[in-house]
């Protein structure tokens, strides 16, 4: 799949949609997309909810891996959670695909979050991480050899 039916697929799907989840960049080696946390996405401590914050992660380093082969799918992820998100809060999910060896994709997602502080909204100025993920991917077919992938 082209990077380009990749960032459509992304923008036409209807969780993506509901959740506010936007493509801002996108290619075989990376990908960045945004999400605004709104009240329905807030626990009763006023914090996003861990699973809307994952869903935006997993989002991102699927977005890499169907953009490098439109086979793979996640196999696993590890997440950290490291900083509360708030309501007004947006969300800034960076992955970056680190390996390629046969079938299997290891991709990293970085989600800090910039404060917007929108209308009504609590969110803090300024940057910082609100979690780390590790993904695994898996395609159909291996590559033809070994792909280095460059930071």
């Amino acid at each position: 799949m082209t990077p380009e039916a990749a960032r459509e697929l992304i923008s036409s799907d209807p969780v993506c949609r509901s959740a506010g989840i936007s493509v801002v960049d996108l290619d075989e080696h990376g990908a960045t997309l945004h999400m605004p946390v709104t009240a329905g996405m807030a626990t009763s401590l006023g914090m996003a909810h861990a699973g809307f914050i994952m869903m935006l992660a997993d989002t991102a380093g699927g977005a890499v891996a169907i953009a490098v082969d439109d086979t793979a799918i996640t196999t696993g992820a590890d997440v950290s959670f490291l900083s509360p998100a708030r309501v007004g809060d947006v969300l800034v999910a960076t992955a970056r695909l680190r390996a390629r060896s046969g079938r299997s994709l290891l991709i990293d997602v970085a989600v800090a979050t910039h404060g917007a502080g929108g209308a009504g909204g609590t969110g803090s100025a300024g940057s910082r991480r609100v979690a780390e993920l590790r993904a695994r991917a898996r395609t159909r077919a291996a590559s033809p050899g070994v792909a280095p992938v460059r930071d």
